[in-house]
């Protein structure tokens, strides 16, 4: 899902396409979509692969944060991921920073480089919260190999109710011809007493006129479950200066809450009715897990849904996802033909709530369908000819946190790295220690880089290290801390 921005919004201003009205709102969230996602959200959402709609609203609690579970927990650190799908094979890795509270701070993504032999910058998103531990503000840059700096992509700053609802959310682009961020849409959301989005209304900026202006709307209905049914999206007129329906999404659900049917419809200007557009069909097993997907388009020739993709999920006695099935329906021979699959491992001893993921995945369906248990690696196969091919493998790397042994605040206070990312030197604070301590520094090999003697608040040099990604290992007076630090 690599289109460029402009001609996502070239599509967003058609008036229309064989007199039906362009769904605003629908193409709206593909455009989130399109800033240049790596790692491990494209790599579970992977723009190699028919985009998955796991609209289904699963139960798992994903309050697990500093909570329930097991006084250590496994954070997720990094993943590594070889990729063999193109004419080279590639590698890449991406890190993850956390907060005390679990948090993540920072999602980068470096490439190899085999030329240089080394890890080179390529994207990162950082993320600052509230004091509970909503997010408040998100950048994004792109790392300029010519410039040898970060430039920024896309921002995004959150503004919440005293019920915590996400009641406004503001999208930036960054101007590199002016050199600074600039506003580009706006959402203002509206709740009912329930905390469920009832109204969504969207804006854009003009810089001809100056000002914000109106984009699209969206209307979202319940049952007496509170469970999602309807969704109704509205262009705004400017000519008329009114809302123009633009197209509806209708939900089935099973007696469960969990939907079985997905149905998307245009609103048709010529004929003045709602025209088919997708559809998609979910079936269940007795867990409630998903085991099969169909997506469907309406085809306007024969007046019939027609088959597009499908999805089948197999699991293990532990309810682990491990292996997906992709299918694309063939419409000369009639029949469904193998695309790729993806094969995962697991390690039962974890649980999802005994886990730190990073921010995308804490409210994230397929946070859950994959991390049900510690994900371990990731095999995806494409199906070439009459056999599968293995495009890519990815390992997951994790390490223990105590989140319960200190309070936040003795960790806070423990210690504290800057700058971080590095690129010269590095300071390393205890807090009121006046000891020497060890410090130890590993590569993402797992070799050691540094082992040397330092007194606290001194510099220590970096600017022999090569870019990347370091693990440190402090020793003082019979305690260890362990964290990562980044050298640019």
């Amino acid at each position: 899902m690599k289109t460029t921005l402009n001609l996502l919004i070239a599509v967003l201003f058609s008036a229309s396409v064989m007199g039906q009205t362009i769904d605003y709102k629908l193409r709206f969230q593909e455009r989130e979509n399109l800033k240049e996602v790596k790692g491990l959200h494209n790599l579970l959402l992977s723009e190699n692969k028919p985009e998955k709609h796991h609209s289904v609203n699963h139960t798992k609690n994903k309050e697990f944060l500093l909570k329930s579970g097991k006084a250590i927990k496994q954070r997720l650190d990094s993943v590594i991921t070889q990729d063999w799908s193109g004419s080279q094979p590639n590698k890449g890795v991406e890190f993850f920073l956390y907060d005390v509270n679990g948090k993540t701070t920072l999602d980068a993504y470096f490439t190899w480089n085999s030329l240089t032999n080394q890890w080179d910058n390529s994207s990162k998103s950082e993320y600052i919260y509230d004091n509970n531990g909503n997010i408040i503000l998100e950048v994004d840059y792109n790392w300029n190999a010519n410039t040898y700096q970060w430039v920024g992509t896309y921002k995004y700053e959150y503004t919440y109710d005293a019920n915590e609802n996400l009641i406004l959310k503001m999208y930036y682009q960054w101007d590199t011809n002016l050199g600074q961020w600039v506003g580009d849409y706006k959402d203002e959301n509206t709740y009912n007493a329930n905390g469920k989005m009832i109204l969504q209304i969207e804006y854009y900026w003009t810089n001809s006129m100056n000002q914000w202006v109106s984009a699209g709307k969206a209307e979202y209905t319940y049952n007496t479950d509170e469970k999602l049914i309807l969704k109704l999206f509205y262009n705004w007129n400017s000519l008329t200066n009114q809302w123009d329906s633009s197209s509806k999404i209708d939900y089935t659900l099973d007696i469960n809450g969990n939907i079985i049917v997905e149905t998307s419809y245009q609103w048709n200007t010529n004929t003045a009715q709602w025209d088919g557009y997708s559809k998609y069909e979910y079936t269940y097993d007795a867990n409630e897990k998903m085991i099969l997907r169909i997506e469907y388009t309406w085809n306007f020739s024969s007046g019939e849904w027609t088959g597009n993709y499908k999805d089948e999920y197999t699991y293990n006695a532990n309810e682990n996802m491990i292996l997906e099935i992709n299918y694309s329906w063939n419409f000369n021979t009639g029949q469904w033909i193998s695309g790729w699959k993806e094969e995962c491992a697991y390690d039962n001893t974890y649980t999802f709530n005994d886990l730190l993921i990073p921010y995308a995945f804490e409210t994230d369906d397929n946070s859950v369908m994959f991390f049900n248990h510690m994900l371990t690696e990731m095999f995806d196969y494409q199906y070439i000819s009459t056999n599968w091919s293995l495009a890519n493998k990815s390992t997951f790397y994790y390490s223990a946190q105590n989140v319960q042994s200190i309070s936040n605040t003795d960790v806070a206070n423990a210690i504290s790295v800057y700058p971080n990312p590095a690129t010269d030197y590095v300071v390393f604070n205890l807090g009121e220690t006046k000891n020497q301590f060890t410090l130890e520094l590993f590569d993402i090999q797992g070799r050691v880089v540094m082992n040397q003697k330092v007194n606290n608040c001194t510099t220590v040099s970096v600017e022999k290290l090569q870019r990347g990604l370091y693990f440190y290992r402090i020793k003082d007076s019979g305690k260890i801390f362990n964290g990562k630090l980044m050298v640019d």
